[in-house]
């Protein structure tokens, strides 16, 4: 019992989720202004502004920093971590996203002569622009300097 209290009141951890949470939420507020939908799929959808995975991974390694020290070896590892899911984000993730963009064209292609090669559509908005990123690790540098002085 004692652990599930400890995960529980785990303020890193909390911190990394109200990181990805946050950006979750905005996805919600800039969809609804964008293309005027209430859809509660932009509270757990990839893809998009801000980055939720960069939010998370920049809110968990600033509050670390502060707490661990900007030279612990702790936070060296969450750093690395965090450019592996800032780079991938950007890069393999969103070249993921042109692939089914292009292979959902091909389909369509093909269903318009009436050969039926796939029943899914696939997913297109699976990574994010070097926009999304740089304000999803904005926005998680403010949720860790949030929780480090309030928290």
């Amino acid at each position: 019992m004692d652990a599930l209290n400890q995960f529980f009141s785990n303020q890193t951890l909390f911190c990394a989720w109200c990181g990805w949470f946050s950006a979750q939420l905005i996805k919600y507020i800039l969809g609804f202004f964008w293309r005027k939908e209430r859809s509660i799929r932009y509270l757990f959808a990839s893809g998009g502004m801000p980055s939720s995975h960069t939010s998370c991974m920049i809110a968990l390694t600033t509050l670390i920093g502060f707490r661990c020290g900007f030279d612990s070896e702790l936070f060296a590892a969450i750093a690395v971590v965090s450019i592996i899911v800032m780079y991938d984000a950007a890069g393999v993730r969103r070249e993921t996203g042109r692939q089914g963009e292009a292979l959902n064209n091909l389909f369509s292609f093909f269903e318009d002569a009436n050969v039926n090669l796939f029943n899914e559509t696939l997913k297109e908005r699976v990574g994010h622009s070097p926009l999304q990123v740089l304000m999803g690790a904005i926005l998680g540098v403010a949720v860790g300097l949030l929780f480090h002085f309030f928290g």
